[in-house]
């Protein structure tokens, strides 16, 4: 073996392996963990299960950034559980029917639009108001 191929073969050893898998693994577990928390918040669930969905979706897309293992199913799955925890958001706590396709239609603009907020979503919003809320409410019946 020339200096050359050992030389060669030494960086092929040393280079990060590429992802295996066309849709990862880790940040799609994380955006469905914290879909089912939304779900269960929904439902009527507590209210950590609210916070922690909330910080899952804010954690799914810079694990897979960070991973290198962003896919367009990852993409759109994490778009799909913001849609629907937003309209199932908006009845927890309550909004006016009316309010659900203005902020889907919404939602589907500022995607094909290409705008994404640099933090937080519509859903993460609604979920974080409904703990506050229900929170209060819950202090407020207490004093009766």
């Amino acid at each position: 073996m020339d200096d050359e191929h050992a030389l060669q073969l030494f960086r092929e050893v040393g280079k990060k392996p590429e992802p295996k898998v066309d849709v990862p693994f880790v940040p799609n577990a994380i955006t469905l963990a914290g879909y089912g928390l939304g779900l269960w918040w929904t439902a009527g669930g507590p209210p950590w299960a609210a916070v922690t969905s909330v910080l899952l979706d804010e954690v799914d897309g810079v694990v897979a950034r960070e991973r290198g293992e962003t896919s367009d199913f990852g993409s759109t799955f994490d778009w799909a559980a913001d849609i629907i925890l937003t309209a199932l958001s908006l009845r927890r706590v309550k909004a006016p029917g009316w309010m659900i396709p203005f902020a889907t239609v919404g939602q589907v603009y500022l995607r094909e639009k290409e705008v994404r907020p640099p933090l937080g979503s519509l859903r993460a919003g609604i979920m974080l108001y409904g703990v506050v809320s229900d929170g209060y409410r819950r202090r407020a019946l207490q004093h009766l």
